[in-house]
């Protein structure tokens, strides 16, 4: 289902089976961080994030471009300042008062990184340390990505015109990162390829590309027959290599670093791409179902809360394995989830809408041909 909406700076469409996707990859993180057993890299949740993430992030910077022939990087940060730090600031004052409670100590330190967005980086230097806010390496990673994106996606809009082009450079660039994580194999700690912010982007750029390749598509649309194609075949195979890669791989692993990350990408973009462009999709029915898109629209939260949560219930000696962490923490996180998306992160979504270039006159669309082109050549993000 597509439901048109409008946003910020232009029109689009809201896609709720990409929230299903969240859903699926924040239930992964959740499991993996609950110590389930035979869930070897419960980070496969993270990289299904990150391929969401690029790709929905380059829509909207490439839009942009599209729209106007330029991107207000000033605007673009104080969206992303907005989205994502307010709820976060709540979550990092909550483990602040609990690690004081527990410990007697105030990890001012620590959540600095974390709100710093260098979390990543200081688990490089320090062995991955255990950490009720250490999940945010993942956060520093996007903000780092995403402190030179606009550049990047400006460079290469203003070097060509030409869809395929663009969509190629994106492409290569995503392969560029997979043969240097593996060249560097070997030579680095597993702790320093997979929380580099250079070794660990592909599947950022993996989303992104697909962001390009959308805009060759009729109206963002595969055809009837390749739509039947990647729902039939290559959505299965790539949830099939996702559920594989969970089993078989621990985040550590050498064959990880030179070939399951980018795997991982591939596979993920390829859900997307069936879930936001095709008129098949099997996993369309699964991903809309209200309590799965629900849980997806509330997964920034859950991402926040789960480990702090999960973290308490050790200090407090609750007894049990995996399964009491998922019948008490989960419930729990869930609600607070809920309560930071409606109590904070909906109302800064609101001031964050008025940094747009709603109020401006685009600029005319131009094709591939260089003629001017009747309808602007958007594509819908969710």
């Amino acid at each position: 289902m597509v439901m048109p909406y409008r946003d910020g700076f232009m029109k689009h469409a809201y896609f709720p089976a990409l929230d299903g996707l969240r859903c699926l990859a924040i239930a992964i993180v959740m499991l993996a961080h609950a110590d389930v057993k035979y869930l070897r890299s419960g980070g496969i949740g993270v990289d299904i994030f990150f391929a969401l993430s690029g790709f929905l992030i380059t829509t909207i910077l490439r839009s942009e471009f599209d729209r106007y022939g330029s991107i207000r990087f000033g605007n673009f940060y104080i969206r992303r300042f907005l989205r994502l730090l307010p709820a976060f600031v709540v979550a990092a004052m909550f483990v602040l008062v609990q690690f004081r409670l527990v410990t007697g100590e105030w990890p001012v330190g620590k959540l600095m990184l974390a709100l710093g967005y260098v979390m990543n980086w200081a688990k490089v230097l320090t062995g991955s340390p255990r950490f009720p806010m250490g999940h945010s390496w993942s956060l520093a990673i996007e903000e780092q990505f995403y402190l030179v994106w606009p550049l990047i996606v400006t460079l290469i809009c203003t070097a060509t015109a030409s869809k395929k082009a663009r969509f190629f450079a994106m492409l290569s660039f995503a392969l560029g990162v997979a043969v240097y994580r593996a060249l560097m194999v070997g030579h680095y700690s597993a702790i320093r390829i997979y929380f580099g912010s250079d070794t660990h982007s592909d599947g950022l750029i993996m989303g992104a590309a697909l962001a390009f390749f959308v805009t060759l598509l009729p109206d963002g649309r595969l055809t009837d027959r390749m739509s039947r194609v990647t729902a039939y075949v290559f959505s299965p195979l790539a949830m099939f290599c996702l559920a594989g890669a969970m089993v078989v791989w621990h985040w550590w692993d050498a064959s990880m670093g030179r070939i399951g990350f980018f795997v991982v990408a591939v596979s993920s973009t390829m859900v997307i791409l069936d879930l936001v462009a095709g008129s098949h999709s099997l996993l369309a029915g699964l991903f809309t179902l209200k309590p799965i898109a629900w849980l997806g629209k509330i997964s920034y939260g859950l991402y926040l809360w789960h480990l702090p949560i999960y973290h308490a219930m050790d200090e407090l000696g609750i007894p049990g394995a995996w399964a009491t962490k998922l019948a008490i923490g989960a419930p729990l996180t869930v609600g607070i989830a809920a309560l930071s998306y409606y109590t904070i992160e909906k109302k800064f979504l609101k001031v964050k809408d008025r940094f747009s270039r709603s109020v401006e006159k685009p600029k005319p669309a131009i094709s591939d041909d260089g003629l001017p082109s009747p309808v602007f050549a958007g594509i819908p993000f969710d």
